[in-house]
């Protein structure tokens, strides 16, 4: 009866050379301490819970269902070119020191309800939504047909390099007070991207989104000392403690939006190449643009630059709109305070430098300067203008 459950004994010694289709109401094999299950290719179909485990390689073949699914495997976790997995509940795979590799080919059709993994390289593409329970790998390459997130208490552990693909959907990780999220460096594609990092992040090749909001409980640097951008999209909010880049490896973006905050050390080192950056309250830690310790940092635009919400921090800061051609203004939004306590703060405008009526820009506290420089460059050759209206 395909309703009946399906069991092994301690004793149990089975062997397949070839392909084990197993149908039951739930099925249970390879779990009790003594036992030794092989099979050459795996296949299983239960409505109800299935808890696998396997004393060698395991692949999934043919089409695979389940209503909540354990999966042990002593060594690598596949599922060929054709295997197809469908789990309507929670799915916990594990290869033990070994690999996972679902769903990455054409003919592979892979759906949880939720996922935990543990592995070392670690590749998985889902044909649907992914929701993260327990993640734990070496390397980790996720891509999903939706949206993903990792619930109230997911948590997410990637020593190595994290990609991350949503396509044409959110991203959502490490918002909730549950989540513990931790990657060796990250890679992301979707719209809506929202990641927390409970560590320092480290940025990998080029990563995209529409509205994106990272915040990390570290440093903030570039893994690849390159400079590429790191993050292409529309609108970011970058939160780092300890440091933003450093003097020399920039935090490459081309975004036309940006806000971003930095506490405790370290300073904001920001280059934007999207050709045209607002600096602007976009809800951050605070109502600022900018905030925190600068530490010397800069933040520089390929132009226009606008700084269009307070820009607050201490220990030195330099906003430059490059001069590459006409129209490279710094222009200080009426109402906007712009304002740095002890070390220069430095104004670079690469043609007009517009500080609109009710502005306010200062340096304060020992050793504080101001430096407010116009046409620097002078690519174009033109002569500009400063509008000192604050």
């Amino acid at each position: 009866d395909v309703s009946d459950a399906i069991s092994n004994t301690a004793t149990a010694n089975v062997s397949v050379t070839n392909n084990a289709s197993l149908t039951g109401g739930t099925i249970t094999l390879g779990t009790v301490a003594g036992d030794l299950f092989n099979f050459g290719s795996l296949t299983f179909n239960s409505a109800g819970a299935v808890s696998i485990s396997e004393d060698s390689a395991t692949t999934l073949a043919g089409t695979s269902t389940a209503g909540s699914l354990t999966l042990m495997s002593a060594s690598a976790i596949d599922d060929g070119t054709t295997g197809d997995v469908s789990v309507t509940g929670a799915a916990s795979i594990t290869a033990t020191a070994s690999t996972i590799t679902l769903g990455n080919n054409a003919g592979n059709n892979t759906n949880f309800g939720s996922t935990s993994l543990s592995g070392t390289t670690v590749s998985v593409s889902e044909d649907s939504a992914a929701t993260f329970d327990t993640v734990s790998a070496t390397t980790l390459t996720y891509t999903a047909a939706g949206a993903i997130d990792d619930g109230t208490t997911g948590d997410v552990s990637v020593t190595g390099a994290a990609s991350i693909t949503a396509m044409a959907s959110a991203i959502t990780l490490g918002d909730d007070a549950g989540n513990d999220t931790n990657f060796g460096s990250l890679n992301f594609a979707g719209t809506v991207v929202a990641i927390s990092e409970d560590s320092a992040t480290a940025f990998g090749a080029t990563s995209t989104g529409t509205t994106i909001t990272v915040n990390s409980a570290g440093a903030m640097t570039d893994a690849e000392s390159d400079a590429a951008n790191e993050i292409t999209g529309t609108s970011l909010t970058l939160t780092a403690v300890g440091g933003m880049g450093i003097a020399g490896t920039p935090i490459h973006v081309a975004v036309t939006s940006l806000d971003v905050s930095n506490s405790t050390g370290g300073g904001i080192f920001v280059t934007d190449t999207a050709g045209g950056l607002t600096l602007t309250d976009l809800g951050g830690p605070n109502g600022n643009a900018v905030d925190g310790v600068g530490g010397g940092g800069a933040i520089l635009a390929s132009s226009p630059l606008t700084i269009a919400s307070d820009a607050i921090t201490t220990s030195g800061m330099t906003y430059t709109a490059s001069d590459t051609g006409a129209g490279d203004h710094l222009t200080v939004n009426s109402g906007v305070t712009v304002e740095n306590t002890t070390g220069a703060l430095v104004l670079n405008a690469g043609d007009n430098l517009n500080l609109n009526t009710g502005s306010t820009v200062r340096a304060l506290g020992g050793g504080g300067t101001l430096d407010l420089n116009l046409d620097a460059g002078d690519n174009d050759g033109g002569g500009e203008t400063a509008n000192i209206n604050g």
